[in-house]
């Protein structure tokens, strides 16, 4: 019994989170404490296949109501943090910035007639290309993988630099009669092997001082989480990529602002001791 609830209370304490500040330890120094990393117009391809087969549909409008899958990919920068933080002063460059990718995926619904409006056929009556009021892309998101990289402020391209970070989606929860989705996801560092010492102390919790790669080989190692919101700018109507419209597609821009939540050092201590009990027990059976 007494095992059963040790393990229950460091699952516990393992699972205990908040937001809280973090800093960031680069070529040019570690930056001051801060909570949030944001992006401001970031272009995401979205494609949807209906599986049909070619020539089924001639465009969206015939997919109303039908299964289909999609595929979200995308990738900018949370931005030079100088600008938004307040300069060097802070421990920030403007010779450094942070860049993501993102692949998410999981199925979705074409929508005519969001109740109390009622449906017209089509999804696109006054042919703007944009989701008329009252019909909706409704996406159930079920996998995603979101990749942060450090780069140099003159790398092209978003996944150029040493990747130092990997989120995993566990969830998502949408905004009613809003454009924004909100995903849960967790910090994950299956992809890396150690070693890398840039790496490994690149995210630092300001409440515990540990880093998120050191927080991670704890034993259970305590959940990260990251919260992040998209807000989609426009909700353009997927257009066929093809003459014979196997898959659709629409290129639009989101804004994101994230939030990491880290556990409590006081339960991130009582974690510690907890697997220090258990190690000292089973020396004394050893002796014994």
């Amino acid at each position: 019994m007494k095992k059963i609830l040790l393990a229950a209370a460091l699952l516990g304490a393992a699972g205990a989170a908040q937001a809280g500040d973090i800093s960031i330890t680069n070529d040019y120094g570690t930056t001051g404490l801060f909570e949030a990393l944001g992006a401001s117009n970031i272009p995401v391809t979205s494609t949807y296949s209906h599986g049909l087969g070619p020539g089924a549909v001639g465009g969206a409008d015939d997919l109303i109501g039908a299964p289909l899958s999609f595929n979200d990919v995308g990738g900018g920068w949370f931005g030079e943090l100088v600008p938004i933080f307040g300069g060097n002063s802070l421990g920030y460059n403007n010779n450094w910035q942070l860049g993501f990718n993102y692949n998410f995926g999981g199925t979705a619904t074409l929508v005519d007639g969001v109740f109390p409006f009622a449906p017209d056929g089509t999804l696109d009556a006054n042919n703007d290309g944009l989701v008329d009021f009252g019909d909706a892309i409704v996406p159930n998101f079920t996998t995603g993988i979101l990749e942060i990289f450090y780069n140099d402020i003159n790398d092209a391209s978003p996944n150029d630099g040493q990747k130092v970070l990997e989120l995993r989606l566990v969830g998502t929860e949408l905004q009613p009669f809003s454009p924004n989705v909100i995903f849960f996801m967790e910090v994950n560092y299956d992809w890396y092997a150690g070693g890398n010492a840039f790496v490994d102390n690149f995210f630092t919790d300001g409440d515990s001082g540990m880093s998120f790669y050191q927080l991670s080989q704890l034993a259970p190692p305590p959940v990260i989480n990251f919260r992040m919101d998209f807000n989609v700018d426009f909700n353009f109507v997927p257009t066929c990529d093809d003459a014979d419209c196997e898959t659709l597609s629409r290129e639009t821009d989101i804004n994101a602002t994230g939030i990491f939540a880290v556990p409590e050092p006081a339960s991130i201590a009582i974690l510690g001791l907890g697997l220090l009990g258990l190690g000292a027990t089973a020396r004394r059976r050893k002796a014994a």
